[in-house]
């Protein structure tokens, strides 16, 4: 039944996941996600590495920091940054208050693949019709949206003809992810509830059934 799970774990799989999640840019604390809202890479040429973002105090000017405090980039609020390092990225101008800071880590996508694959565990139960796809990080919510992601290319590699077990098995996932709908809108509305109520993350997050997310972990950079 192993051969069912192999797709998941496949470049052509893991690599339209990560284009389309832009999982080769994060931040350094989840509630700085939307700083990185709408990023991309140039298609020619990028440099991979963690930066340090920064809102001048006085003019809300963007600055982009090398490690050893370099500017590498600025930019007016509104303004592309980070051109010259072959981002594409406009962040948005309320992404970050005035003086404050935040860590980005740009990777290659083939390196977000990797780290991917190294963070993702696929289980098959019940004789290999019913499939567990389990994530590590530090962002639940985008734990949730990458899960789904994964199982909806599983749902399309169903389409092949030639894959009969596979496109039963991707019934029967995609019937459990139309189930989980409401649910998982229900647990975005109470994780933005309890992030409010405290700074710690919470431990569990309702997901779709049939889809498990493990202990929420520090991912590695």
């Amino acid at each position: 039944s192993g051969q069912w799970v192999e797709p998941l774990r496949t470049n052509a799989v893991l690599d339209s996941v990560v284009e389309r999640q832009a999982l080769f840019v994060s931040t350094g604390k989840p509630r700085d996600s939307l700083l990185i809202k709408g990023f991309s890479l140039s298609q020619n040429r990028f440099r991979p590495g963690t930066y340090e973002v920064e809102r001048d105090g006085k003019s809300g000017e963007y600055r982009l920091l090398l490690p050893d405090g370099t500017v590498a980039s600025r930019a007016a609020a509104g303004d592309s940054l980070g051109r010259e390092l072959g981002f594409r990225w406009l962040p948005a101008q309320d992404a970050l208050e005035l003086g404050e800071k935040a860590e980005i880590r740009v990777r290659s996508p083939r390196d977000a693949s990797a780290l991917l694959l190294e963070n993702m565990r696929v289980t098959l139960a019940d004789n290999g019709n019913f499939m567990r796809v389990s994530l590590t990080g530090s962002d639940p919510m985008r734990l949730t949206s990458v899960t789904n992601d994964l199982t909806g290319q599983f749902v399309n590699l169903a389409a092949d003809p030639k894959r009969a077990k596979l496109r039963e098995t991707a019934r029967i996932l995609k019937e459990q992810l139309e189930y989980s709908a409401a649910q998982l809108r229900d647990a975005e509305q109470a994780l933005e509830e309890f992030r409010i109520r405290t700074i710690t993350l919470p431990s569990d997050v309702p997901i779709a059934s049939g889809i498990q997310l493990t202990q929420p972990q520090v991912m590695k950079q």
